[in-house]
């Protein structure tokens, strides 16, 4: 069984079809599902390792501090290399951030899933300020909200976001 056998292509087709279904769904939807990374860690953590919500919250500040960090030391990076590759950076280390977190497993080491967290953390975090920067830096004033509106998520664009429960 290869990358272009049947099974194979068939398996991608019905992931395309579910993934536009669900997110054909979520757009319509007034409070649509958030679904990321601090969202199912934290599952993770309470469902199967077990931990009570306070040591599952605990247990992310290595995600927060991560975005946190980056964010703050982003622009400074960007003065001196430019955004793109910043960005570039960001996005990689989001990306392999993501194919390492596809191995998890209830025995993963919590150490493990703190490097995981880190990758996604300094990946958003230098990601996301650039990213809005350069949008919005390269509209004229009278356009800002159109630019803003770029890069805001479609599922809450003209509508009042409100978290939907996790229990």
């Amino acid at each position: 069984m290869g990358w272009t056998s049947g099974a194979t292509l068939a398996g991608f087709a019905v992931a395309a079809v579910a993934l536009a279904a669900f997110v054909g769904w979520e757009l319509r939807m007034p409070s649509p599902m958030l679904f990321g990374f601090i969202f199912l860690v934290t599952q993770y953590f309470q469902l199967v390792r077990g931990y009570g919500q306070f040591e599952a919250g605990m247990r992310t500040i290595p995600v927060a501090l991560s975005i946190a960090t980056a964010a703050v030391v982003a622009p400074k990076v960007v003065e001196r290399i430019g955004t793109k590759r910043v960005v570039s950076v960001g996005l990689a280390l989001m990306g392999t951030g993501f194919l390492w977190v596809s191995v998890v497993s209830a025995t993963t080491p919590y150490p493990e899933i703190v490097g995981q967290m880190v990758f996604l953390g300094v990946g958003l975090g230098l990601t996301t300020a650039p990213a809005t920067e350069s949008i919005l830096g390269s509209l004229p004033a009278d356009k800002a909200g159109i630019g803003s509106a770029v890069n805001e998520p479609p599922g809450r664009r003209n509508r009042r976001w409100r978290p939907t429960p996790t229990w």
